[in-house]
């Protein structure tokens, strides 16, 4: 008989509840949300993988090939400088997160056109990210990411620029 490899998983996600329940409780609403938002992340079956390294290291080809799409942009002078989620949709589609206006105020997803996010994604399109852009999604028909892989593009870690270390860490 296989094994039931979802029990673990079941009692991690139990314990997480319960200690949001607690938090809740002693007025921790900061932590309960985290803890909701990390009970989130465990009941869901799809796999994230995050590529990560130093710049101009190849990160944005190897997910193009694994996807077979252009679905990062890359080029010998652009470095990326948001991350940049790939999973599956039946039509593509690109969007991007940008940094709320305010400290109260929530992120704002929206719709480019996937032919434009170079100009939201790389160093060349968004220099230093003056957009403000927190994160971008790019949805592909492709067949790798039906099962609920997402892959994740990283900004370059390592180098001068602690902010793409931050946002590498944050994908």
């Amino acid at each position: 008989m296989p094994e039931d490899r979802t029990a673990p998983i079941s009692g991690i996600v139990d314990v997480v509840h319960d200690v949001g329940d607690l938090a809740l409780s002693a007025g921790r609403t900061d932590l309960a949300a985290r803890l909701a938002q990390t009970r989130n992340r465990l009941e869901d079956p799809a796999a994230r993988v995050v590529v990560v390294g130093e710049f101009k290291q190849g990160k944005s080809k190897l997910i193009n090939a694994l996807v077979n799409a252009p679905a990062c942009p890359v080029d010998d002078d652009v470095a990326t400088s948001v991350p940049t989620i790939v999973s599956y949709a039946a039509e593509p589609s690109a969007w991007v997160i940008d940094r709320p206006e305010s400290e109260d105020a929530e992120p704002r997803r929206r719709e480019i056109p996937v032919a434009e996010l170079a100009d939201y994604v790389s160093e060349r399109g968004n220099p230093g990210n003056e957009r403000g852009i927190l994160s971008a999604e790019v949805m592909l028909p492709r067949e790798i990411l039906r099962g609920g892989l997402t892959l994740v593009d990283s900004p370059g870690v390592g180098g001068l620029e602690s902010s793409n270390s931050l946002a590498t860490l944050a994908a």
